[in-house]
């Protein structure tokens, strides 16, 4: 990959991308800069050609980009969105109540929803949802949920 960033940068990584057996490249994509901090995130894709991708990772961090979303992307950087997959991407932001979070996986298994923790910690969660239908119940859940102080969350792309 081209050199990027310096020590003092955010770097986001997916340690378990959702469909990393498809995925032959690593891009990066710089989401903020503050006080000359840059933060990036790196996603997994597959390498159509020279210039395109197809996203392999459920975004934690890019508005605007889901999981089977095509790219254009040069010397490794992502520049645009060519083709919607038609997926929706949620973020969720969970305490450290674990008993909660799995029982929000559970639901969001059973709704037939992908997802991805952020790190170890599993507090932050890239939820995937690949119809309309599966949006509709996933933002009814979350909705609920928030509504009782147990998540925080967002859509980041729908």
């Amino acid at each position: 990959m081209t050199s990027f960033g310096s020590p003092n940068d955010f770097f986001g990584v997916h340690p378990t991308p959702a469909k990393r057996s498809r995925s032959n490249a690593l891009v990066a994509y710089k989401f903020d800069q503050k006080e000359g901090r840059a933060f990036w995130e790196q996603l997994w894709t597959r390498k159509i050609d020279e210039q395109h991708h197809e996203v392999c990772c459920i975004p934690f961090f890019v508005y605007g980009l889901s999981l089977g979303d095509k790219i254009l992307a040069a010397n490794n950087f992502f520049f645009l969105v060519v083709e919607k997959s038609g997926n929706a991407t949620f973020w969720v932001c969970l305490g450290h109540d674990v008993q909660s979070r799995g029982k929000l996986v559970k639901e969001i298994k059973a709704l037939g929803a992908e997802f991805e923790w952020s790190s170890e910690s599993k507090t932050l969660l890239a939820i995937n949802a690949s119809s309309p239908e599966i949006s509709w119940k996933l933002t009814d859940l979350l909705d609920a949920l928030e509504a009782t102080g147990a998540v925080e969350f967002e859509v980041g792309d729908g």
